[in-house]
């Protein structure tokens, strides 16, 4: 018990100096913005689970999500991100039809294929933000499988 709370205060220590650092830096500045954000997104998630109203395909969505993070599989972990915010919905890979008259009625084809969950604005804001929260959590606690990883090599940039 007092290694983990050991550990934990590490960690925050590691944090805080990683904050201080970054708040000079243009690339630090970017990113402690990105963190005030990701939290300002999180609150109506919060609010939701607060008061017991997430739905049961985010709320089973988002547990397997922290399961697989806590697990460091985070390809599977992107997965279920995937799977979670655009669903099953066949995705254009070309266009074929590109004359006027076509436009309209591959568009009405395309319409009813979205995934109903980005349709709405708080919602796609917060799985946003627990896609950051996946990508962060790849970057401080990475897998002993590169294979279990996503690649992020545009974050680890910006970060040092």
């Amino acid at each position: 018990m007092e290694q983990k709370n050991t550990q934990r205060l590490a960690d925050q220590i590691r944090l805080e100096i990683f904050y201080r650092r970054g708040q000079k830096s243009p690339q630090g500045q970017k990113l402690i913005g990105t963190y005030r954000q990701t939290i300002e997104y999180l609150k109506p998630l919060f609010g939701l689970l607060k008061d017991q109203k997430c739905s049961e395909e985010i709320l089973d969505g988002l547990y397997v999500i922290a399961h697989y993070c806590l697990m460091r599989e985070y390809s599977k972990a992107n997965d279920k991100y995937l799977q979670l915010a655009i669903g099953n919905a066949a995705w254009p890979m070309g266009v074929t039809m590109v004359g006027i008259h076509e436009r309209a009625g591959r568009s009405k084809i395309f319409s009813s294929q979205v995934a109903h969950i980005l349709n709405d604005e708080a919602t796609r804001k917060y799985l946003q933000s627990i896609k950051r929260l996946v990508t962060v959590s790849q970057l401080l606690f990475p897998a002993d499988d590169k294979s279990k990883m996503v690649n992020f090599d545009t974050l680890m940039e910006d970060l040092f």
